[in-house]
């Protein structure tokens, strides 16, 4: 005990190695944990950072760095000079990924490669979209895809994925043509919604990039008109 009657108490505290860049706080509270007395940041850095980059930049970075992501946000909020958002642990670990953008700002989904454990990716919800390019994530086995009417493009690369089924847009489809392309896609299903008021521009259908390819479902089917 001080000459002044406090008790000085001392804490160690032992963190675990991070993967990536991190952060975290560590507080100190009462025991019913209302209130909150002293916080302590811990920032954990990687000594050789990966940097994401989007073409759809703004679109891209909220839905990654979003603050209350679960688990976690994957990247830096803030760019790091020129050479774009730091992968941060939550980025390097995670294998699951959903994304949605209902304010239309991402036409182009692009620069997933740098997450390397990426294995599911859901996509929903993206109606302004014209290219998704994952064809860097080669641990990608699993691609849902719904909500993309505008989508024209669809690069697959490299990646494990097998299978694609792009479920119907409420919308409809605004794009007149859709190039697929991927060395392990096998299977591909494209068909319209039938509804009498959701229109369907989708005119052709290019997928001589897939050269495993070996069942294609593209039933077109507006104002009982079907289209194969």
């Amino acid at each position: 005990m001080r000459e002044d009657g406090l008790t000085e108490y001392t804490y160690s505290f032992k963190i675990a190695e991070a993967k990536a860049s991190r952060n975290g706080e560590i507080r100190f509270g009462d025991e019913e944990g209302y209130n909150s007395y002293l916080t302590i940041t811990v920032s954990q850095k990687n000594p050789n950072p990966v940097y994401a980059n989007f073409t759809s930049e703004a679109g891209m970075v909220d839905a990654l760095g979003y603050e209350y992501m679960w688990p976690g946000p994957w990247i830096s909020s803030e760019k790091t000079g020129g050479k774009g958002y730091e992968v941060i642990e939550t980025g390097i670990t995670a294998s699951e990924l959903e994304l949605s953008d209902y304010s239309g700002a991402i036409t182009v989904v692009d620069g997933l490669g740098v997450f390397p454990e990426l294995a599911s990716l859901s996509i929903s919800y993206m109606n302004r979209t014209t290219t998704i390019d994952v064809s860097d994530c080669l641990k990608l086995a699993d691609l849902s895809l719904s909500g993309v009417g505008s989508l024209s493009e669809l690069k697959l690369g490299k990646s494990l994925v097998e299978e694609v089924e792009i479920g119907a847009s409420y919308l409809g489809t605004s794009a007149e043509s859709l190039v697929v392309s991927g060395e392990n896609l096998k299977s591909f299903t494209a068909n319209s919604n039938g509804s009498s008021y959701a229109k369907d521009n989708l005119k052709t259908l290019d997928v001589t990039g897939c050269p495993d390819l070996t069942r294609l479902d593209a039933v077109r089917e507006v104002n009982q008109e079907r289209r194969h």
